[in-house]
């Protein structure tokens, strides 16, 4: 048990789960957020060119001023990135 807060190893793991299962609430709800933008955006060439030109910067080390992010948090800004740029694309060939 820690003393300072009164709470237990078990008790301490279960609200940053909790706090995680929030969050990847608030993350899916951007995820629908995003999707819907892209699909209805009058031009999706302008936003691709835009995250093309943001995605190098952002898997970068300047993005995390410096330092080496976790392997897994680069992986999955990469995939999710990569997510995007798809939907991006396809929604600029269906206009097309």
């Amino acid at each position: 048990m820690d003393h300072e807060t009164g709470t237990s190893t078990d008790e301490r793991l279960e609200q940053v789960e909790s706090q995680m299962h929030a969050l990847m609430g608030h993350v899916k709800a951007l995820e629908y957020g995003l999707r819907l933008l892209i699909a209805s955006h009058p031009a999706p060439e302008v936003v691709q060119h835009a995250l093309d030109r943001i995605t190098a910067q952002a898997l970068s080390s300047a993005a995390t001023g410096g330092l080496e992010p976790h392997p897994l948090y680069q992986a999955a800004l990469h995939q999710g990135l990569g997510i995007i740029s798809e939907q991006i694309s396809e929604s600029v060939r269906r206009r097309t």
